[in-house]
């Protein structure tokens, strides 16, 4: 063999290209972290600087304000800490003289730069919660004044609620009562309101046990004329509305609260006779219509078919037609002396109706449900698909 010449030019030129592309990539790759992790620092200190330059408004948004700006030290120490980090990839990229374009640079220094920001925004910031708090304490001590008054009108209303002694009335009454209920839990709930507050400003806690106890000192007025009003106008339905048009299960509900109600506030107005008077009157209405109930019930039952009336009527010797017979509740008083006779023949038909009820439950659950006959392996018998689950239903 002769003498050679190997030319490696090209190839130390190949290569050192291909060094030069991964050294490239490998920096644009750190380019790239550091870009978002600068991202990321400055949209974080940008949400903390919009937060806590909004407006509060309120004594609750204050004091959540505070707060948050009370553990902001610490969230700023982590963020330093990332900030460092984000440094630690631009000084790799200086080192190898790697260059930014100037937004890069740009955001680069505004990340580094916002921790100095911050601190002064916080500082305004400081300022501007303290103007604040001084306006929501004023604003707070205004609306105590006018609470004051408010409540003292209530009280002086409530006082001489018992003014009010005529039955004949209670439709106006029971409204009046409707308005001061809702004004009374209103100043309940601004006076605790107000105590919150107070201690969201350091502030002595007033004692409003007054306004909670104008609440209970006022819930028998309220129980006698609701209930009053209710067992009036519902006794005038009762006896003016169709038969057929009534329901049983609110008739039922409106008699037994009544009487409960009344015979708490019997114990309540022993001492005051205009208002036990009330309560008297609407108790001995409510027990002479109490018998009526039941029948009522019975009658009223939606399992009643015709064939039921008939054997109802042939059974008391009493004609019972709806619309004819019995067209409101008046016509139901000649059956007191026959109510456990009613009530049994009613229970009878409301069974009836429930099984019907039951049946047609079942018709519909059945009436998408197919069998299908399908062939049996090779034995050329056959079996019935889909019975198991219709006859779980």
């Amino acid at each position: 063999v002769g003498n050679y010449i190997v030319d490696c030019h090209q190839f130390r030129y190949t290569m050192a290209n291909k060094n030069q592309e991964l050294a490239k990539l490998v920096m644009d790759l750190l380019c790239k972290i550091a870009k978002q992790k600068t991202t990321h620092i400055r949209e974080e200190f940008h949400k903390i600087a919009t937060h806590v330059q909004r407006k509060n408004g309120t004594v609750e948004k204050l004091d959540e304000m505070k707060k948050f700006i009370a553990q902001l030290p610490e969230t700023i120490t982590e963020m330093m800490g990332k900030i460092d980090d984000m440094n630690t990839y631009y000084t790799i990229l200086e080192s190898f003289q790697y260059g930014l374009t100037d937004e890069e640079s740009k955001h680069k220094w505004e990340a580094k730069y916002w921790p100095r920001k911050l601190d002064g925004i916080l500082e305004a910031t400081a300022k501007q919660l303290e103007q604040e708090e001084e306006n929501l304490h004023e604003i707070m001590v205004t609306e105590q004044e006018a609470f004051t008054k408010e409540v003292d009108r209530l009280q002086r209303i409530v006082a001489t609620f018992s003014k009010h002694t005529d039955p004949a009335q209670s439709a106006e009454v029971a409204s009046q009562v409707k308005v001061l209920n809702k004004q009374i839990r209103e100043c309940v709930e601004r006076a605790r309101d107000f105590n919150n507050k107070q201690r969201l400003f350091n502030d002595p806690v007033t004692d409003y046990r007054h306004v909670v106890d104008l609440e209970k000192e006022f819930k028998p007025y309220s129980d006698l004329w609701t209930t009053t009003f209710l067992w009036q106008d519902s006794y005038r339905k009762w006896h003016t509305d169709p038969f057929d048009t009534l329901n049983a299960e609110e008739i039922e509900s409106v008699v037994t609260g009544a009487g409960k109600t009344m015979l708490q506030l019997a114990k309540t107005f022993r001492d005051k006779a205009a208002m036990l008077k009330i309560v008297e009157d609407v108790q001995k209405g409510v027990q002479e219509f109490k018998p009526l109930v039941p029948i009522a019930g019975a009658l009223l039952n939606p399992g009643m078919k015709e064939r039921h009336w008939e054997g109802l009527s042939e059974k008391l010797g009493i004609r019972l037609v709806l619309g004819e017979t019995l067209n409101t509740m008046h016509d139901c008083y000649q059956l007191a002396d026959h109510k456990d006779e009613i009530v049994v023949n009613c229970e009878v038909a409301a069974k009836e109706y429930q099984i019907e009820q039951q049946l047609d439950q079942m018709k519909a659950k059945w009436d998408n449900k197919n069998l299908v006959l399908e062939s049996y392996k090779a034995t050329k018998t056959y079996i019935l698909v889909g019975s198991a689950e219709i006859s779980e239903l």
